[in-house]
């Protein structure tokens, strides 16, 4: 196989719009909420054809000339079969001088994606308890992952939403208190199962196709020790909640791989 650029490579065209509303009711004040609606369109994305988007691209295409299997469309060319010592055998070929699949940098058919995003907050004194100088603080934001959806070769769709990195809901709660010089915060961690390489598996072919929810909690505690100065101390993943198996490293950057740890810093401005 071979791999290279594309001097015939044209620009990606994006269109999006966006809409939402914000609610800061007067029969409670404090509270503010944000929710907005959010499309995005990429036609010509610049994508590498894979070894799976040549095969499908030219084996699944309605646009097949069989009279010249070989060129039946523009992915049928990108394969070379073996013609050792006379009729093709059905192989690809290994000569370097002729490949079996050449793929390069193309423009793809599309890229979209539509989501809903949404953010809440609110605040209240604890005075009327008993508690002077004190607050609570609640913060919410989550994200629902409606369609992801990409196509390199204008023949079949890759489904990316509900996928691994790709939940389909993904969720954030912060709860604070504070009172003089001290403050203290847990915050909530959420994200949805997902599939696990749905487009090419079945219960047939893989054992495991979903990973379940996920959820995890940071805990962090401050304290004002003298003018200018704070010190404070964190524990992350409080419960600690291993990823889900068998993830191996293609979880990275999704799912938190160290457990708990703690961190203390102290921070004093001049």
């Amino acid at each position: 196989m071979t791999s290279g650029g594309n001097i015939n490579l044209n620009n990606e065209v994006g269109k999006s719009y966006t809409f939402g509303a914000v609610l800061t009711p007067k029969f409670l004040p404090r509270f503010r909420a944000a929710i907005d609606w959010n499309h995005i369109r990429i036609t010509g994305n610049i994508a590498s054809l894979s070894n799976t988007n040549i095969a499908e691209g030219c084996y699944d295409n309605p646009n097949f000339d069989a009279t010249n299997v070989d060129n039946a469309n523009q992915f049928c060319s990108l394969i070379t079969r073996d013609r050792i010592a006379g009729p093709r055998n059905g192989q690809l070929s290994i000569d370097p001088a002729r490949p079996g699949l050449r793929t390069n940098f193309v423009n793809g058919a599309y890229y979209y994606m539509d989501g809903l995003t949404a953010e809440a907050n609110y605040n209240f004194n604890l005075d009327i308890i008993g508690l002077p100088n004190s607050r609570i603080d609640l913060a919410g934001s989550m994200f629902y992952l409606d369609r992801l959806r990409q196509s390199n070769n204008g023949v079949t769709i890759t489904t990316q939403d509900g996928a691994l990195a790709n939940p389909k809901f993904q969720g954030q709660f912060n709860v604070s208190y504070t009172q003089g010089a001290f403050g203290l915060d847990l915050q909530a961690n959420y994200q949805s199962r997902v599939n696990i390489n749905t487009n090419t598996n079945t219960v047939e072919t893989q054992d495991i196709l979903q990973f379940g929810d996920n959820l995890t909690f940071n805990l962090g505690a401050s304290v004002r020790v003298m003018e200018g100065s704070i010190f404070r101390i964190s524990v992350s993943n409080l419960t600690d909640r291993e990823p889900p198996y068998p993830l191996g490293t293609a979880g990275f950057g999704t799912y938190d791989y160290l457990g708990r740890r703690y961190a203390v810093s102290f921070e004093h401005k001049f």
